[in-house]
């Protein structure tokens, strides 16, 4: 081989490469240096990258029962639900931008004039999905959240 032709193969190779790469050096696309889109936690674990950001349709249970959405994005989770008490009492169930910690999220809701610690998760195993756990923290309130992301 020409040293000619060698030189226009790299040059040509060295070219695809660069294409390929248009996420600022790393791969990914995204230029964020985790492969997926999503921001790595401090343990450097990140969603899985079919966990997408949306509206997501999820159902309460427990001491509040209901159906609504969760709002899931990079910056946190929320949820604003029209839930029903056991004694039959409506009232919401709210959370704003729950902190995100890879795939997990927590922090503070309310429902009812009640405060609730809310653990969570977000994963993608059949499709993105929700599951969360809620628990008072006066005691006695005790439920679960479950979602998904509707398919288009």
């Amino acid at each position: 081989m020409t040293r000619a032709i060698k030189v226009i193969s790299i040059v040509l190779l060295t070219a695809a490469l660069a294409l390929c790469d248009s996420g600022g050096g790393n791969g990914n696309g995204n230029g964020n240096g985790n492969g997926n889109g999503h921001s790595k936690n401090k343990q450097g674990k990140t969603r899985q990258s079919d966990s997408q950001n949306g509206t997501y349709k999820i159902s309460i249970v427990g001491t509040f029962r209901g159906t609504g959405t969760a709002i899931v994005a990079e910056d946190g989770v929320s949820f604003d639900v029209d839930v029903v008490t056991i004694d039959g009492t409506k009232t919401k169930f709210t959370a704003s931008k729950l902190a995100t910690d890879g795939p997990y999220f927590r922090g503070t809701a309310t429902a009812g004039g009640h405060t609730l610690t809310v653990d969570g998760r977000l994963d993608a195993a059949n499709g993105s999905r929700l599951t969360a756990m809620y628990v008072g923290t006066a005691g006695g309130d005790v439920g679960r959240i479950v979602g998904g992301l509707p398919k288009n």
